[in-house]
């Protein structure tokens, strides 16, 4: 497994992991999920935002809190 900066062509899988965890609402009370324009911006806004890839595929995404 490799952990890294994401990078733009990223952004399908980690919408749907973001997506995910919004569906089960345990991890945060956030309702709405992120399309590519607004998940794009928002993933771009943060001061870092990483992935976990393995075997290709993105598996985990990680924003630090501060």
């Amino acid at each position: 497994m490799m952990v890294r900066a994401y990078e733009k062509n990223d952004l399908d899988q980690m919408l749907s992991i973001w997506n995910e965890v919004v569906k089960e609402g345990v991890a945060f009370p956030q309702e709405e999920y992120l399309d590519a324009e607004r998940g794009s911006a928002f993933f771009a806004s943060q001061s870092y935002t990483g992935v976990a890839e393995e075997h290709g595929k993105v598996v985990r995404l990680y924003i630090p809190t501060s």
